[in-house]
């Protein structure tokens, strides 16, 4: 096995594992169909301005999952009339957050792909 499949299989087994890092997600297409996953979850709220040292207020939300976990790709959707790719992951009180997937960024050579999200209300 070459260096670069380890790596990917350490990544994935890594990823997966609940006991871990790994948190419940689920992805949710534009029509409706789920699929449950484990990933690697954040959602911070600060940052530190690289100019100033300051702290400053931002949210930065995303999942990492393994590539070959999707049966589909999500992609983000442009259309705001448009029904958008969704992540539903709990926090740790066990508080449900859902997002829309606002940018993808795959790696196909270390088998991760990094769903950029940002806060969605779906009306309901």
């Amino acid at each position: 096995m070459s260096l670069s499949n380890e790596a990917a299989s350490d990544f994935a087994s890594i990823v997966r594992d609940s006991t871990l890092f790994g948190r419940a997600v689920v992805l949710t297409d534009p029509e409706g169909n789920e699929q449950e996953l484990t990933g690697q979850w954040k959602d911070i709220s600060a940052s530190l301005d690289p100019d100033t040292g300051q702290l400053v207020s931002c949210r930065e939300a995303s999942v990492t999952l393994v590539y070959s976990d999707l049966t589909e790709i999500p992609t983000n959707t442009p259309d705001q009339n448009a029904k958008p790719w969704q992540v539903l992951v709990d926090d740790v009180r066990g508080d449900s957050i859902r997002y829309k997937v606002r940018e993808t960024i795959p790696d196909r050579v270390f088998g991760s792909i990094v769903l950029m999200l940002e806060l969605y209300d779906c009306g309901g």
